[in-house]
Formats: C-alpha cells, sequence, structure tokens
C-alpha cells in the first residue's frame, strides 16, 4: 500500500510540473441584504492553490426541451441545443490547507473564467474535481493585494 502511495505522489509531483496551474477555489461565506435599496451584498473567501493539474476541456452538447412538451405531450415544441465545457482538476492535499474540503457549491478561478464544482471526490491524497466553465460569469475571484515599502537609512559623521 506504501508503495502504491509513494507511485502516486511522484506521478503527482511530475505532472504538477509539467502541467501546473495557478488557480483560486473560491465560496460564499455570507450574503447581506439591504431592504431599502434591494442590493445584495455577497462575502467571499478563497485559497490559493500555486499548482494544480488541469486536464483538457471536453466539451459536450445538450438539448433542453420546453416545458409545454413535457406537461402536454405534444409532438411539436420549442427547446435547444447548448454546449457545455467541462475539465478535470487534480488537486494534491499538499497545496491545500489542512481539514480543507472541496464542496459542490465552491467554485474555480483560473485562465480569467469562472468553473462551478459539480463532482469533488478526495481520494488518498489527492482531490479529483470535474467543473464546468460558466459563460458571460464575472470570476468573482477574491483579489488578495499586499502593499510594502522599502526604506533604506543611511547615517554619516563629520568630526572637524
Amino acid at each position: 500500500m506504501s508503495y502504491n502511495l509513494r507511485f502516486m505522489g511522484n506521478v503527482l509531483y511530475r505532472l504538477k510540473r509539467q502541467y501546473g496551474q495557478h488557480l483560486e477555489i473560491v465560496w460564499r461565506t455570507e450574503d447581506t441584504v439591504n431592504w431599502t435599496t434591494g442590493d445584495i451584498s455577497r462575502t467571499r473567501d478563497s485559497v490559493t492553490v500555486k499548482r494544480a493539474i488541469v486536464l483538457p476541456e471536453r466539451q459536450d452538447r445538450s438539448f433542453q426541451y420546453a416545458l409545454a412538451f413535457i406537461a402536454s405531450n405534444k409532438n411539436f415544441t420549442y427547446g435547444g441545443f447548448f454546449d457545455t465545457v467541462r475539465r478535470l482538476v487534480l488537486i494534491d492535499d499538499k497545496e491545500l490547507p489542512t481539514d480543507f474540503k472541496i464542496e459542490v457549491g465552491h467554485y474555480m478561478v483560473f485562465g480569467n473564467s469562472r468553473y462551478e464544482i459539480i463532482k469533488a471526490d478526495d481520494y488518498h491524497n489527492c482531490w479529483f474535481v470535474e467543473v464546468k466553465q460558466l459563460d458571460n460569469a464575472i470570476p468573482n475571484n477574491v483579489v488578495t493585494k499586499v502593499m510594502f515599502s522599502s526604506l533604506s537609512i543611511d547615517q554619516e559623521l563629520e568630526n572637524e
């Protein structure tokens, strides 16, 4: 068993080195409604993953019937085709904080696109996460800004 875990660790390490991509996992922590204006303010939190293995996208075409077809069982109805883009993302447990669980309802932001988490499975030391791309959605990622300034002090002494 330990040999298999070590082998998986080595494979994950190589894949992260070749196909690793920076991403953020974001979730809502609080929603507040202003009753006078009707505005909703949402508070979000995020976890940054330095190297996640993002596999190539898979595009599916689906068809959705209109509700009239289901309700009355008519021969002609309205509906539409639409395409969905799905990806599989592998995340090493070492990249996440301890006791952090990826859940459905969280979303990922990478490549300036937002991906909704459809399914998240935790194996021995790796998360297998299936995500669906949301078109025309604002990424809403949490941006952490770090400000710093450098200060240098020189001292001179003159004596006569």
